[in-house]
């Protein structure tokens, strides 16, 4: 039986240190793996899946100093 769940993926661009999140409904299987879609993983590091949707509160990358942030 399958049923549409939302998940949080914690994730990394290739190529940048930031890290983001996303919460995905995905239609997945009791018992069974999560299986991402193809499209979303595209150029993308999987860190980690959530079941449900969780809260961030701050990331990798979140705090990082531009150019015109320096003194």
């Amino acid at each position: 039986m399958n049923k549409h769940l939302p998940f949080t993926i914690i994730y990394s661009c290739n190529n940048s240190i930031t890290i983001s999140h996303e919460i995905l409904n995905i239609s997945v299987e009791v018992g069974k793996r999560v299986i991402i879609p193809d499209d979303f993983k595209k150029d993308k590091i999987i860190i980690a899946v959530c079941e449900g949707e969780v809260n961030v509160l701050n990331t990798l990358g979140e705090r990082i100093c531009t150019d015109n942030d320096v003194a």
